[in-house]
């Protein structure tokens, strides 16, 4: 039987350039959310953005409502490995 840790699992927000993404994480970290910025590889998203957050999946609804809050514009959302 496969068990997958889902409190583990980790997704991605596409942002574009590095302030947009350390923006992000200031936004995030300012409501006790854990992220990091993380370099895109250019097939990882749609629009071939540089930068990106990561967090825990567990957190995507406060992660979507906190950055839509900051006005903070998101290209894609995704797990990290999709493509």
């Amino acid at each position: 039987m496969h068990i997958t840790d889902f409190s583990s699992a980790r997704c991605r927000a596409a942002l574009g350039p590095t302030s947009a993404a350390l923006r992000a994480v200031r936004a995030l970290q300012a409501v006790g959310i854990n992220a990091e910025v993380v370099a895109l590889a250019p097939n990882e998203t749609k629009r071939g953005c540089a930068f990106g957050i990561e967090f825990a999946c567990t957190d995507e609804p406060r992660v979507r409502a906190t950055l839509r809050a900051a006005r903070v514009s998101v290209s894609q959302y995704f797990k990290r490995g999709n493509t």
